[in-house]
C-alpha cells in the first residue's frame, strides 16, 4: 500500500462523495477511501465494511476481505473500477447504471425502521427530509463534520414534519461525538457501533448510523 495518491486521512478530511463513480459504480470511490484509511489507521469515526459499503458488495456478490485485497493491489481508483467490473457477480453496463442511479436517489424516509432517525439527522443538518436523499445527507454530514460551526444549521422543512419528532435536539446536544463542534452522525459512521453508542447516547445524544 504505497500509493499516497489514494490515501485520505479521514480524521482530517472526508472521503469522496458517494456519488463519485468508479467503473460506473456509485459508493465505490468512497469505499476505497475508507478501506485505505482503515488499513492506515486513519479511519477516524468512519466505518469500513459497514451498511453503506455492503450495498456495493452485495450488488457485486463480493465481501469486504475481497475488496480490501483488491484495494491493496490497486495503483489507482480506475483499477478498482476495472476489478469491480470483472469480479463477483457479472453485471452489464445497463445493470450497473440502473443500480447506481437508484442508489443515488434513494432515501430512508419511506423505511419505517429508519424514518425517525433520518428525520432527526436532517433536522440537525438543516435539510428537508422530504427532498433529501441518502447521498444528500452523507454529503451534508461530511461538510458539517469538518467545519468549525459550533451549532447546527436551522431546519428548513415544514413545521408539520418537524412535529414528527417531539423533542428536537438542542444546539448543545447537536454537537457530534466525532469531533468537538461538529453537527451530525451520518449513514456510514456509527450504524455498526450500536453497542457503544447505546452506552453514550444519553450524554452525547448521538443517533447511530453507518456511513
Amino acid at each position: 500500500m504505497n500509493n499516497a495518491s489514494l490515501d485520505r486521512d479521514l480524521t482530517k478530511q472526508a472521503p469522496h462523495s458517494p456519488r463519485d463513480r468508479i467503473g460506473g459504480f456509485v459508493i465505490a470511490r468512497r469505499v476505497v477511501d475508507k478501506c485505505r484509511a482503515n488499513l492506515a489507521g486513519t479511519l477516524g469515526e468512519y466505518v469500513y465494511d459497514g451498511t453503506l459499503d455492503k450495498k456495493l458488495f452485495s450488488f457485486k456478490g463480493i465481501d469486504g476481505d475481497q475488496f480490501t485485497a483488491a484495494v491493496q493491489a490497486a495503483k489507482n481508483y480506475k483499477a478498482i473500477g476495472v476489478w469491480l467490473q470483472t469480479n463477483g457477480t457479472p453485471k452489464t453496463p445497463a445493470e450497473i447504471k440502473a443500480w447506481s442511479d437508484e442508489m443515488e436517489t434513494a432515501s430512508p424516509l419511506k423505511n419505517p425502521e429508519k424514518r425517525d432517525r433520518f428525520i432527526e439527522n436532517c433536522t440537525r443538518l438543516g435539510l428537508n427530509p422530504e427532498t433529501t436523499s441518502t447521498f444528500d445527507w452523507l454529503e451534508a454530514d461530511d461538510r458539517a463534520s469538518f467545519s468549525h460551526a459550533a451549532t447546527p444549521l436551522p431546519p428548513v422543512f415544514p413545521k408539520t414534519l418537524h412535529q414528527l419528532r417531539p423533542n428536537p435536539v438542542t444546539a448543545a446536544g447537536a454537537k457530534s461525538a466525532k469531533r468537538p463542534g461538529t453537527a451530525s452522525q451520518s449513514k456510514d459512521t456509527h450504524e455498526d457501533r450500536g453497542t457503544r453508542e447505546m452506552k453514550t447516547a444519553h450524554n452525547a445524544q448521538t443517533f447511530p448510523h453507518g456511513r
